[in-house]
């Protein structure tokens, strides 16, 4: 067993679990005080999943595994670009791009690395029209990530 931490509390993980925890965030719709109630959505979301790296696999081979199963899911997935970044000076990978959601036309910028055996990927989402003005939160959130060990 390993010792699992969150912010709020630590536990002993059995070893025959999986991580595939999502943490997520939001901000409001502009002029919204509060957030939204659950199941609503804000103007700008953040979510930041866990999901096992087989061994041996690179970074690069796991994100073009994410892309084409992105393609497969989302009729209108359109890769807008795709570069190497860093997260805590270790190398990264990040992909934005966009499609459509019913009427909605939307972006998504991932970010990816591996820790501990995990591919660790924060993906902030917004309308596309929306999306510029929520670049500097997701940059921030890349450039102060510290990867524990």
């Amino acid at each position: 067993m390993k010792t699992y931490y969150t912010n709020e509390v630590r536990f002993l993980l059995p070893s025959q679990c999986v991580d595939r925890s999502i943490t997520a965030f939001i901000v409001p719709k502009a002029g919204s005080p509060t957030p939204p109630p659950l199941g609503e959505s804000g103007e700008f979301s953040m979510i930041l999943t866990r999901d096992e790296a087989p061994a041996g696999l690179p970074l690069t081979a796991l994100v073009s595994g994410q892309l084409s199963a992105l393609e497969s899911a989302l009729p209108t997935f359109f890769l807008q670009e795709r570069r190497a970044a860093s997260v805590d000076n270790l190398p990264a990978e990040q992909v934005e791009f966009t499609w459509v959601n019913g009427d909605s036309p939307m972006r998504q910028r991932q970010t990816h690395f591996l820790s501990g055996g995990l591919l660790v990927t924060l993906t902030g989402t917004a309308l596309d029209a929306d999306f510029p003005r929520h670049r500097d939160v997701l940059d921030q959130v890349v450039a102060t990530m510290k990867i524990n060990s």
